[in-house]
């Protein structure tokens, strides 16, 4: 099976060690968000039932909690890869390459690493998106519900 050819596991031994710590941490911040979300979910399913305004209040400090984190990562992504763009014509010549090609390749790598946090990063907000829709779903059961 072909491998991809900008895929994390494709390049991981291309990048610097800056971008490589980035995406273990980017690997903790999609853990705890996808943990959130089913966490999430399930007490909002469970909350369906009976209504407790200050379980939606808290869920929703939560949720804005890991939108922050989010934000945090993706500009912490925008430093790492821009602070690496910028060293990529730190190389040593010791080879009959044109120097171009050398470039290009590294730049092509950093695209590599861009695309696929770019990715991450989308899907993440995509799952918060979810989430925080159906939290103000609750509350606006929880809103007519008071008004009754």
């Amino acid at each position: 099976m072909k491998q991809p050819p900008y895929a994390f596991w494709s390049i991981w031994i291309d990048l610097s060690f800056r971008e490589r710590v980035f995406l273990l941490l980017l690997f903790g911040v999609c853990l705890y968000s996808l943990w959130w979300a089913a966490a999430t979910m399930f007490r909002l399913h469970s909350v369906r039932l009976k209504t407790d305004p200050a379980l939606v209040a808290l869920l929703r400090l939560r949720s804005t909690n890991v939108q922050n984190l989010t934000t945090t990562t993706c500009y912490l992504f925008g430093f790492v890869l821009f602070f690496e763009l910028e060293t990529i014509a730190n190389f040593s010549i010791h080879t009959s390459r044109p120097l171009g090609n050398i470039i290009f390749d590294q730049f092509l790598i950093h695209c590599g690493f861009a695309t696929n946090v770019f990715f991450i990063l989308l899907v993440l907000q995509f799952i918060q998106w979810i989430v925080q829709r159906q939290i103000n779903s609750c509350e606006k059961r929880l809103i007519a519900r008071e008004r009754e």
